[in-house]
C-alpha cells in the first residue's frame, strides 16, 4: 500500500480518514471508490478528548476493528525497507525481544502487545522497565533499546506525535570484567571438538564474535601477504590483520577437516555452523574438561568464560587495544579492553 502525505501533528495517533479541525473529529472515508459525507465522531479539545473515544466513534461508524497496536505496529516494521536492511542475526534477536514484550501482562490483564500505540507513554515504558529489571535488567536494556527503535518508526512516519521511549535512562549495567589469561585458554582449548578449536584460535587472534568467526571464509585468507581480510559488523573498521602462529594453527587445523565448504570453520560432515549448532560444541568442551579434570588431578578447570570473552581476550593482550579492536571509538575499545596496566606514577620535583 502506496504512503499517503505525512500528517498533521494534530492528527497523528487519529483512524484513518479522520482529522481534527476547530474542535472537532471528523471522520470522512470512502465507500466504493466514492467520498463519503464528513461525520463528526467526537467534539472537545485535542488536548482534553480521548485518543481512545475517537477510535470507538470510528469503529461504530465503520465496523471495521483494525487497531494501531504494538502488534500492529511490529508488523509494519517488519515490512519496512529498515527492517530488511538488517543482519539476519539482528532479525533473530529482535524477534525474540519483542515476543518478551508483546506477551507482557499489564496491570488490566491484557497484554503489553495490544496496547493502543497512542496510550503508550514515558511513563508506561518506566513501569514496564521497572518490572522488567526485577529479574532481568540486562534483558530489560535490549527491550527499551528495541521499543526506542520501534516508537522512533512510528514517530518518523507520522503514526506517532513524539518517540515515548526516547528519554527513558535503561538500568545500569556492571562492565564485565572476566578476562581470559592465556593458561585458561589452552586449557579448554585441548579438549574441545576441532572445530572449537579452530574457532577459539579465530576469536582470539582476530578478535570476532562468534558470528563473524562462523560466516568467515577462506576466500579472505591471503597467504600471499599473509593477511586476513577481516570485515567487522555492527560499525567496526574492516582489517587485514598478519597471520600469527595462533592463527596459522587454526588454519592448519582448518585444512584436515576441510570439505567442499566455504567457511573456515565447518562441520564435521561439512556445511557452514548455524550459531545454535555451535553453541552446543561450545558446552560439549567444557563438558569434556571437567569429565577429564574428575579422572586426573593435574587438570584445572578455569572460572567460566563466554565464547565473546575471547574477542576480549584479543584485544585486552593485544599490544595496541584501540588498533586491534578496530572499534572506530575509545569509548567501545574500553568495553572489551579489560587488562590492568601498569602505567607511570606522578612525581614531584624534590623540594629546594
Amino acid at each position: 500500500m502506496p504512503m499517503g502525505r505525512r500528517r498533521r501533528p494534530e492528527n497523528d495517533g487519529l483512524p484513518p480518514y479522520t482529522t481534527f479541525r476547530r474542535n472537532e473529529f471528523i471522520y470522512r472515508g470512502y465507500r466504493d471508490g466514492q467520498r463519503l459525507p464528513q461525520v463528526v465522531l467526537v467534539r472537545g479539545t485535542r488536548e482534553d478528548t480521548p485518543l481512545s473515544d475517537v477510535w470507538a466513534e470510528w469503529e461504530k461508524i465503520t465496523g471495521e476493528t483494525e487497531q494501531r497496536t504494538l502488534r500492529w505496529l511490529w508488523r509494519q516494521y517488519k515490512g519496512s525497507r529498515r527492517w530488511q536492511r538488517l543482519a539476519l542475526s539482528t532479525r533473530k534477536d529482535y524477534e525474540k525481544r519483542f515476543e518478551a514484550i508483546a506477551r507482557t501482562r499489564t496491570k488490566a490483564g491484557g497484554e503489553f502487545g495490544d496496547a493502543i500505540i497512542y496510550t503508550v507513554t514515558a511513563r508506561t515504558i518506566r513501569t514496564y522497565l521497572d518490572r522488567r529489571a526485577e529479574k532481568a535488567p540486562v534483558a530489560a536494556n535490549r527491550e527499551l533499546a528495541l521499543l526506542r527503535v520501534l516508537l522512533g518508526y512510528a514517530r518518523e512516519y507520522g503514526y506517532l506525535a513524539e518517540n515515548p521511549a526516547a528519554g527513558i535512562k535503561g538500568e545500569q549495567e556492571a562492565s564485565r570484567e572476566r578476562l581470559v589469561t592465556p593458561a585458561e585458554f589452552w586449557a579448554l582449548h585441548d579438549h574441545a571438538p576441532i572445530e572449537v578449536q579452530i574457532a577459539m584460535r579465530l576469536a582470539v587472534g582476530l578478535r570476532l564474535r562468534v558470528s563473524e568467526v562462523l560466516s568467515l571464509r577462506w576466500s579472505a585468507v591471503d597467504r600471499d601477504r599473509n593477511v586476513i581480510r577481516v570485515v567487522r559488523r555492527k560499525g567496526s573498521k574492516t582489517q587485514d590483520v598478519t597471520i600469527t602462529s595462533l592463527l596459522a594453527g587454526a588454519l592448519d587445523l582448518a585444512k584436515q577437516q576441510r570439505t567442499m565448504g566455504l567457511e573456515i570453520v565447518q562441520m564435521t560432515a561439512g556445511g557452514a555452523y548455524q550459531r545454535n549448532s555451535f553453541k552446543n560444541r561450545w558446552q560439549l568442551a567444557w563438558e569434556n574438561l571437567r569429565a577429564a579434570a574428575a579422572t586426573d588431578p593435574n587438570t584445572t578447570v578455569p572460572e567460566r568464560f563466554t565464547f565473546h570473552d575471547l574477542k576480549a581476550a584479543g584485544v585486552s593482550w593485544a599490544d595496541d587495544p584501540r588498533a586491534a579492536s578496530g572499534h572506530k571509538s575509545a569509548r567501545m575499545t574500553a568495553v572489551y579492553d579489560r587488562r590492568i596496566r601498569t602505567v607511570e606514577g606522578t612525581d614531584f620535583e624534590p623540594r629546594s
